[in-house]
């Protein structure tokens, strides 16, 4: 249980291109634009592209099998860690089914029309916290940026939102490719301990009974770590947004396995995906940012710093004295 509740700490995967160091300066030390129109679907064959050509790299044959270590450790105490956190579940009266949600009706005027928008809410605890890694939380989150950005005419809000668009798309991308080619059955309809794993499945068979192929790696966890990324490189300077999107990650780990939608070892795998493709989003976001030059100082001020006393002695009719000029 310790093991899967420390996996939103994992370290990506992929090692970004040197050339390009901007993540290391504050967002602060650039001036922002606003996003290309669909930026984040003209840039996704890109993404995917740089994914592929930085992860797979001599340098990161440590990386990549601590991450395999780390997965085949969760594999091996799979249906242990489920179990006990399923036991848990019962203890604090946690709902097994996160699919219950209330639905309400938002009520929109348009011109003459009127349009009734259905808004499904979470009716439960578990499901609220199963609801921490739903695609529809995430998008809404994006369109939060959007909104304020076009409001206040923020563009460093307005990237982000188009930035968070970008990953979660390439990440559902690359998390959906796998779960197609790995074939895991979910705990919750699993025919063996640890669930069996159906390598290159029929995909028909796939598209027809999905719970039986789609476990590995967790979607839901990637894209909370892909957004948690994306937010919190750009507003560094809100320190309490990365320990609380951790402490969110965890529920939405706890409650997936408490509803037995996923086993621990489709976590970390998930979690790097997430990271590593909102680092290259967020990279490619600052290369089109322009640095904030320092202004230059002039020659009298290059000579004499601000705030500074400058005296000397001089001679006049009345005799000497002395001088004292003062610069801020």
């Amino acid at each position: 249980m310790l093991l899967f509740t420390a996996a939103p700490f994992c370290r990506a995967l992929a090692q970004q291109p040197d050339r390009i160091d901007s993540l290391s300066k504050s967002p602060a030390q650039y001036t922002f634009k606003k996003p290309r129109a669909f930026a984040f679907i003209r840039n996704f064959p890109g993404d995917i592209a740089d994914y592929s050509r930085t992860t797979f790299q001599k340098k990161n044959v440590p990386k990549i099998g601590e991450m395999v270590l780390e997965t085949a450790i969760l594999i091996e105490g799979d249906q242990h860690i489920t179990d006990r956190v399923y036991s848990l579940g019962d203890k604090l009266g946690l709902s097994h089914s996160s699919h219950q949600k209330t639905y309400a009706h938002l009520s929109l005027s348009v011109g003459s029309k009127k349009l009734e928008l259905p808004i499904a809410a979470p009716d439960n605890l578990g499901t609220a916290m199963y609801f921490i890694g739903d695609g529809f939380t995430h998008f809404s989150i994006a369109g939060s940026f959007l909104a304020y950005g076009l409001a206040k005419n923020d563009n460093r809000a307005e990237q982000t939102a188009s930035e968070l668009a970008e990953a979660i798309i390439t990440t559902g991308f690359a998390t959906q490719l796998l779960k197609h080619l790995t074939g895991r059955e979910s705990p919750f309809v699993s025919t063996e301990r640890g669930g069996e794993w159906r390598i290159f499945p029929n995909q028909a068979d796939y598209a027809r009974h999905t719970p039986h192929y789609d476990a590995f790696p967790s979607g839901h966890m990637a894209t909370a770590m892909a957004t948690l990324t994306v937010i919190t490189s750009n507003y560094p300077e809100y320190r309490f947004i990365r320990p609380l999107g951790y402490s969110m990650m965890s529920l939405l780990g706890i409650e997936m396995l408490n509803n037995k939608v996923h086993w621990a070892s489709d976590y970390p795998l998930g979690i790097a995906l997430g990271e590593s493709f909102a680092k290259i989003v967020v990279r490619k976001g600052r290369a089109e940012a322009t640095p904030v030059k320092s202004p230059e100082p002039s020659d009298e001020t290059a000579e004499t710093p601000l705030n500074s006393i400058h005296v000397a002695p001089y001679l006049s009719a009345t005799g000497p004295g002395l001088s004292v000029a003062m610069r801020f």
